[in-house]
């Protein structure tokens, strides 16, 4: 399936940067596990495209977790010149915004990066 080889080629490029990568949750991690990505697809809307083509637009999630604000914006920069050398099997892939919060476990706070992509495919009719 494109999607799930799109993911899986993202989770590879990405550990090029040392960080830990998993895909789609980390129950668990210890500060010295940082900074950590965690990529999530969440959202594949479907249109066609010909008579036996389907066009993806894929929404893709990555959740960076950082020590500090500082190390964040650091590793950010780092993921961010990663992402623009990424390839796989898509058309495009397009950066749709950033958020930055606070996360708190237990009596750790730690830094949150959402990063938000969108990428674009196409597969054959009834494929992902």
């Amino acid at each position: 399936m494109r999607r799930e080889s799109i993911i899986f080629d993202l989770q590879e490029h990405l550990k090029q940067l040392n960080y830990q990568t998993e895909l789609f949750n980390a129950f668990t991690f210890e500060p010295s596990d940082l900074p950590l990505i965690i990529i999530k697809d969440t959202k594949d809307d479907i249109t066609p495209y010909a008579l036996d083509v389907l066009n993806h637009k894929l929404s893709v999630e990555l959740n960076l977790i950082a020590l500090s604000y500082q190390k964040g914006n650091e590793h950010l920069k780092q993921v961010l010149n990663a992402l623009k050398d990424f390839k796989s099997k898509f058309q495009t892939i397009n950066l749709t915004s950033i958020d930055k919060s606070n996360l708190e476990i237990y009596d750790n706070e730690y830094i949150l990066i959402t990063i938000e992509l969108l990428i674009t495919y196409k597969s054959e009719l009834w494929s992902a």
